[in-house]
């Protein structure tokens, strides 16, 4: 069913128009799989999808949790891994430090509303990201050479860095406001989204699938 006559109700970020509050929950629906050998179950996932529309800008978001058999955090739970399947390229923030997250988030608010400040707010994410990782210098230049030289980034990020650095600064200056694009915005959100999944994200996601991996590896062959 896809009409306003399911009446739940979800609070949620609605990437499109930046309000957070009250999404009306118009779809859900699971899918589930399990894989069995000689009649036992041994690996299981399944996938809670919502579509939930926007009572602000009327447009849709598409929510999908994520849970698998071996996926759990310290103390043995289960892990849901809820992740924005639509709008495209949002980070599912697994493992993302609290901060980092909050910075980032905050900045996607506005990022139909106001270009400047989101560019503004995601350098600052990206600040937050070379303290994180320990960058050593006195301005924002210097910690992004400091985290790439040490390798904690590719070089490859060396330019993304300076474009996001560049266009944050750029923002800051209200006589030049007016040259800033959305599609230079949602690029910068792009490379800091891929920056986040990089270094927190991805590794979380690995060691937990070598954990699995190990603990089945003396599963026989047939």
């Amino acid at each position: 069913m896809f009409d306003d006559e399911v009446r739940e109700q979800r609070v949620l970020l609605c990437y499109h128009c930046g309000n957070k509050g009250l999404l009306n929950i118009v779809s859900k629906t699971r899918s589930a799989w399990e894989d069995t050998y000689m009649g036992e179950l041994i690996h299981w996932e399944t996938t809670d999808w919502t579509m939930l529309k926007c009572p602000v800008c009327q447009k849709v978001t598409l929510l999908s949790e994520h849970q698998e058999d071996g996926v759990t955090d310290q103390d043995g739970q289960d892990v849901t891994i809820t992740e924005i399947v639509y709008p495209l390229n949002r980070t599912n923030f697994y493992n993302v430090p609290d901060n980092i997250r909050g910075a980032f988030e905050s900045a996607l608010k506005v990022q139909n509303i106001d270009p400047e400040i989101c560019l503004l707010s995601l350098r600052r994410v990206l600040e937050a990201i070379c303290k994180e990782r320990g960058a050593k210098g006195n301005t924002l230049e210097q910690m992004i050479d400091d985290v790439i030289d040490k390798g904690i980034l590719p070089e490859t990020y060396r330019d993304a860095c300076w474009i996001i650095r560049q266009l944050g600064n750029k923002a800051a200056h209200a006589d030049t406001a007016s040259s800033i694009y959305k599609n230079e915005v949602r690029r910068v959100i792009h490379f800091l989204d891929t920056m986040i999944n990089y270094l927190y994200v991805l590794p979380s996601q690995i060691n937990n699938l070598k954990e699995k991996v190990e603990r089945e590896k003396e599963v026989p062959l047939f």
